[in-house]
């Protein structure tokens, strides 16, 4: 039950990063100078970080323990 939560967090997570990289990218320069000179919102790694979170997703998924 505990690896559910955490992947769905994970992955709510991931999908607000790739639609603020994907629209709001100046907003977040803006809005966070000093955080994103040292952790930059680009396209690229959001998006790998959606298919890693995908990707443990569909493992949990296989091995039976995601309920949904």
């Amino acid at each position: 039950m505990i690896e559910a939560i955490l992947f769905y967090s994970c992955l709510v997570d991931s999908l607000i990063a790739n639609v603020l990289a994907w629209t709001n990218q100046k907003w977040y320069k803006k809005r966070y100078k000093k955080m994103s000179k040292y952790l930059p919102m680009t396209k690229s790694w959001c998006f790998v970080y959606l298919a890693f979170v995908l990707w443990v997703g569909f493992s949990l998924l296989r091995l039976n323990i995601l309920p949904w």
